[in-house]
């Protein structure tokens, strides 16, 4: 729209220019505390949405496995090591479809950022 009209007591009326500006936003779904914005702002900018992998096990399996070299441990360790992300998976799927946020537990979202700090802190 390149610019905007400025509200200012003093100012009134006057068209303010701005040029080469540009903004970035993200947010998440509505829902569970978070409110969605008006229609008159969201046409201001491109919207996608990105979903989380199927298969997540496939990025952080890999990262176990280096970490926790095979050559260095027992058979019975690494049994539990190859188990380990999928297990990990599984409980997280589990918490993020229990623990569902509402107005008062606003909070509670589960996104692939805390499963990553869950790997980062097992490693």
């Amino acid at each position: 729209m390149s610019g905007f009209w400025n509200l200012e007591k003093a100012l009134r009326g006057q068209f303010k220019t701005i040029k080469n500006l540009q903004y970035i936003g993200a947010m998440n779904q509505p829902g569970g505390g978070r409110n969605d914005i008006p229609n008159r702002l969201k046409r201001q900018f491109f919207i996608f949405n990105m979903i989380l992998p199927n298969d997540i096990e496939i990025i952080y399996g890999p990262i176990v496995k280096n970490q926790l070299k095979p050559s260095r441990y027992s058979p019975e360790f690494n049994k539990v090591v190859d188990l380990l992300p999928q297990a990990t998976i599984k409980l997280w799927n589990k918490v993020k479809s229990t623990l569902l946020p509402t107005p008062a537990k606003f909070h509670y979202v589960f996104n692939m950022r805390e499963l990553s700090r869950i790997f980062k802190g097992v490693l």
